[in-house]
């Protein structure tokens, strides 16, 4: 899943085109990761998947005042 212009979350260029996955995380607390299987392979998957799991969310200020909008 190299994405050649991914931005990770310092804001600069990822390495290796997950971040993605690891925004909504970090920064939203998601608890739903969706999946297109015609646009990434089955290891690719599996890959977003942990990442997805093993990514915590930042708890910035900024990131829970948008949360408890909600």
């Amino acid at each position: 899943m190299k994405v050649a212009e991914s931005l990770d979350i310092a804001g600069g260029h990822s390495e290796d085109g997950y971040d993605v996955v690891r925004l909504p995380r970090r920064h939203n607390d998601a608890n739903v990761l969706s999946i297109g299987a015609r646009f990434i392979s089955g290891d690719e998957a599996d890959q977003a998947v942990r990442i997805f799991l093993e990514t915590e969310f930042s708890g910035d200020e900024r990131h829970q005042r948008r949360l408890a909008k909600f």
